[in-house]
């Protein structure tokens, strides 16, 4: 047990040390190139699981995937907003997991911090879960599904010498109010909705992951 915690501990530390030399991305392309993984076209994609992007499978998605996930993001609402579409983009993140999980192995992957599986093939951490959605979201812009939001590099917080525990997440800002906000799929296990807040308050908030 006392070898598995300093094994947790060695990877955290590891983990804090890489975030903070990357905390100088500007854009989604400076955080692919950093993580040496490959950025996502209009069909393909290359999943993050292991913690830390120690795997990385590539992914195709089949012409009926990608109109699945338009439908989704074209649903027809009594409200055409921003707040709207961030309800669809969680939907579409969600479906998104769903489909690629059984091919990379990550379908049962748990919400959260998993120590004792740290390093397993099926599970993902936040830069795993960070990197994926945003990837995910990426291809959402590229196929012009995207209509009130625009994909911003990745954000972190916390760096253990604050007295906070590091964390990735996925940004998106909303173009007509020119506010960022996370979509968060850590909390959750692989398939569920993400967190979806404003990026100020899941900077502060370190508790509440209730979706605004």
């Amino acid at each position: 047990m006392a070898g598995l915690l300093r094994i947790g501990i060695c990877f955290l530390a590891l983990l804090a040390l890489a975030g903070c030399e990357s905390m100088n991305w500007k854009t989604p392309g400076d955080y692919f190139a950093h993580m040496r993984v490959s950025p996502p076209t209009e069909k393909k994609l290359s999943v993050c699981h292991g913690y830390g992007c120690k795997y990385r499978t590539a992914v195709t998605l089949s012409r009926k995937d990608l109109k699945d996930i338009g439908r989704v993001l074209k649903a027809k609402s009594k409200q055409d907003n921003a707040k709207a579409e961030r309800k669809r983009i969680a939907d579409a993140v969600a479906l998104i997991e769903r489909k690629v999980g059984p091919v990379v192995g990550s379908d049962k992957d748990l919400g959260q911090l998993q120590l004792k599986m740290a390093g397993h093939r099926g599970q993902q951490d936040c830069v795993d879960e960070a990197t994926n959605t945003t990837s995910y979201l990426l291809l959402m812009q590229e196929n012009g599904l995207l209509k009130h939001h625009k994909v911003k590099k990745p954000s972190g917080r916390g760096f253990f010498l604050d007295g906070r525990w590091q964390h990735f997440s996925a940004v998106v800002e909303d173009t007509d109010a020119h506010t960022d906000w996370v979509v968060d799929s850590w909390p959750r296990d692989n398939g569920k909705l993400p967190v979806v807040m404003p990026l100020k308050t899941w900077m502060s908030d370190y508790d509440n992951y209730a979706d605004s």
